[in-house]
């Protein structure tokens, strides 16, 4: 009985006892891998964009002697380093040795440019002196001579410099709103007809032919540092003339004005048309041209109005409203001539 007793006691301990751990023979640890450095830029490298396709060769006349053909090449050097007035004499001397008619266009095209690079070297002093709205008037006038020949672009960067110091837009109508899309307004889009930018605005008669006008809301509201204004007008069927008025607002009381005899603070100035004319042409305004009514003030501008009488049968198209900042010399308005007597 104890014999008994003693196995199954020593078999309770054998099996409480926790399992053998079977060691397997370690095998040598690997060596440590090498680190790689990390890349200078870790991000994947972009694809590769296809070549720029080259441009086309310049087109270069062919002459019947090498002679002519030398020539013209050291004009183009010349007109490359500024010396327009010796490039437009070998210009000159090479064309006659030109082999088509082609060929000799295009070397009088070089030596227009040449003549036309002289004049635009002329109207730079003009800027460099304040004398910008002249500059920019002539830039303007002699670019459209010389549109197509190689002095295009620099007539173009000359516009556009003085286009930026000189000149604030006030209208553009490169937007698309209502205001200009009723009562005989329409917007255009054909880039043929557009004077610049995008769109232009076409305003025409009504079938009753009743009064009519045309306003710009929001325009700079002080005019003192400006000496005019100007926009830009093709006249397909022109009326006799119109008035523009430039409206302000001096001490805030034009809404609680209701009594259609009162007089409004506003500057008026007359537009006389000689007739049609089939391109665009700028309108200059003049500030000092504008006659004051009530307590009109240049300081306190709410909008610019275009009225044409009724009974008159146009069709007018219209483009790129601008102020033109005063030059140094420029003469004061008359608001701001009351305001230093004060």
């Amino acid at each position: 009985m104890r014999q008994h007793l003693a196995v199954s006691f020593c078999c309770t301990i054998l099996l409480a006892l926790p399992a053998p751990v079977h060691l397997e023979e370690s095998e040598e640890p690997a060596p440590p891998e090498k680190e790689e450095p990390p890349p200078d830029d870790p991000t994947p490298p972009a694809e590769e964009a296809p070549p720029a396709e080259e441009a086309p060769p310049e087109k270069l006349p062919d002459f019947n002697k090498e002679s002519a053909r030398g020539d013209f090449i050291k004009a183009k050097v010349l007109f490359d380093e500024g010396k327009y007035k010796e490039a437009e004499a070998l210009f000159k001397k090479s064309r006659g040795d030109a082999k088509t008619k082609d060929d000799k266009a295009l070397v009088e095209s070089w030596m227009q440019a040449s003549g036309g690079m002289v004049l635009l070297e002329k109207l730079k002093p003009r800027l460099q002196s304040g004398k910008r709205l002249a500059a920019y008037e002539q830039a303007e006038a002699v670019a459209r001579k010389y549109k197509g020949t190689p002095a295009e672009p620099h007539f173009k960067k000359l516009v556009e410099e003085i286009d930026a110091q000189a000149f604030v837009l006030v209208q553009g109508f490169d937007v698309v709103t209502k205001a200009y899309e009723k009562a005989g307004k329409s917007l255009v889009q054909d880039p043929s007809v557009v004077y610049d930018g995008t769109r232009c605005l076409r305003w025409t008669s009504v079938d009753d032919k009743g009064a009519a006008t045309l306003r710009i809301d929001n325009p700079p509201k002080d005019w003192e540092p400006y000496e005019a204004l100007v926009f830009h007008m093709k006249l397909i069927r022109p009326p006799a003339g119109m008035d523009l008025i430039v409206m302000t607002d001096p001490d805030g009381s034009a809404k609680k004005k209701k009594n259609p005899g009162e007089v409004g603070d506003l500057f008026q100035s007359p537009i006389r048309f000689a007739g049609s004319n089939p391109e665009w042409q700028r309108i200059t305004m003049r500030i000092t041209d504008f006659v004051p009514q009530g307590k009109a003030s240049f300081s306190h501008v709410t909008g610019i109005q275009f009225q044409i009488g009724k009974g008159r049968d146009f069709e007018i198209l219209l483009d790129k409203v601008l102020l033109v900042r005063k030059e140094a010399t420029s003469e004061a308005s008359k608001t701001a001539k009351k305001k230093a007597k004060k």
